[in-house]
């Protein structure tokens, strides 16, 4: 018996412990939403490239129409949508700065990224 007495414990302890599993969330650009300057570690962000930064591999990156120039540097897989190719595009200042690591996925041909 007490050689299984430490095996039950470890087993009781093992089941107190909660599992949390950590899901993919939804973080929203709209620079001209008024709250995007209030929190830049929150949802809604200013930029594009604030929300990668603050992102988990697996979220999506949701961003609200209007016109985004600015650089993107990407180093974990996202999912980038936005509001339509009539609505929302990035263009990028420096070309020379290639995505590095990760992946890209558009989820719909509503978004143009030039």
């Amino acid at each position: 018996m007490k050689k299984y007495l430490g095996f039950i414990i470890a087993v009781l302890l093992l089941a107190l412990i909660p599992l949390t599993l950590a899901e993919a969330a939804t973080q929203v650009v709209d620079k001209n939403d008024p709250t995007c300057t209030v929190d830049p570690l929150a949802s809604p962000f200013c930029t594009i490239q604030d929300a990668i930064d603050n992102a988990t591999a697996g979220d999506t990156i949701d961003i609200s129409a209007d016109t985004y120039t600015e650089n993107i540097s990407i180093d974990k897989d996202l999912k980038l949508q936005g509001a339509g190719t009539d609505s929302t595009t990035i263009f990028g200042f420096n070309p020379e700065i290639p995505v590095r690591k990760g992946t890209i996925h558009i989820y719909n041909d509503l978004t143009t990224i030039w």
